[in-house]
């Protein structure tokens, strides 16, 4: 686990607002970006070369799966129809929905998709990396292109190795191919993170988390989780362990 380290993602077209921006440092090869609006946030797709439509349109294609799925404040849409079956059952539909209650399992209640209450589902703190890892699987072996996918603040690198750069300091964090990271933090939109286990605001000393691991959505769930449990909690290394995971915590003054 690493030490409190101040960290920011910056992105090398422009910076953009969600939890945490992202960036690429510097690289020899031009970077093309393309955005587009989705899921509450924003969304892109960076190549080292010319822009990758095939990429952007099977990444816009997994976000509209997602939100079909998962957007809770759509009375039509699949998690507000089956919010009231047991855990159980949600696990056995796979997917999302299995790793979900997994990591409820894992964080001891800190990841919660009920954290609203017994009755109600919210999968905001892993539906982004489930879209991240969805366009993923579209697209690998597919593309002789290095790009890389960021919906929301949430990264994988789909061909190349990518250098993601702490903004005030020289340190960049090398995103291996085929690896993700995602963060959680309090930067833009204050307080909007809940302990699962009270269905409370965090208050804690944490100001960011940054989760690097091989999926997306165990990245996603993790930053969220680790955000709650803060830098000292012994499940903190274990679940870095069982997920293969490295940690880069940001701590307030």
């Amino acid at each position: 686990m690493r030490g409190a380290i101040k960290m920011r993602f910056v992105s090398i077209a422009a910076i953009f607002i969600f939890m945490c921006p992202v960036l690429s440092c510097t690289e020899r090869k031009e970077i093309s970006r393309v955005e587009w609006s989705t899921m509450g946030t924003i969304a892109a797709v960076q190549t080292k070369g010319k822009a990758n439509t095939f990429v952007r349109d099977s990444a816009k294609e997994a976000c509209d799966k997602v939100v079909k799925l998962f957007n809770r404040h759509d009375n039509s849409s699949e998690i507000r129809q089956k919010e009231k079956l047991s855990d159980s059952e949600l696990r056995l539909l796979g997917g999302c929905w299995q790793a979900a209650f997994e990591f409820k399992d894992a964080t001891k209640g800190a990841f919660n998709p009920r954290w609203r209450g017994s009755d109600t589902l919210d999968f905001g703190g892993i539906a982004k990396g489930y879209a991240v890892d969805l366009a993923y699987e579209e697209v690998k072996g597919k593309i002789e292109d290095e790009v890389l996918i960021d919906i929301g603040g949430n990264l994988r690198a789909v061909k190349g190795d990518w250098k993601v750069v702490i903004a005030g300091s020289n340190k960049c964090i090398l995103l291996k191919e085929s690896f993700a990271c995602a963060t959680s933090a309090e930067y833009f939109r204050g307080k909007h993170i809940y302990d699962g286990r009270t269905g409370k605001v965090v208050e804690n000393n944490v100001e960011s988390v940054t989760v690097v691991a091989p999926l997306a959505m165990h990245a996603d769930a993790l930053s969220t989780a680790f955000f709650v449990l803060g830098p000292n909690d012994a499940l903190v290394s274990e679940l870095c362990n069982k997920y293969k995971a490295e940690v880069y915590w940001m701590m307030k003054k």
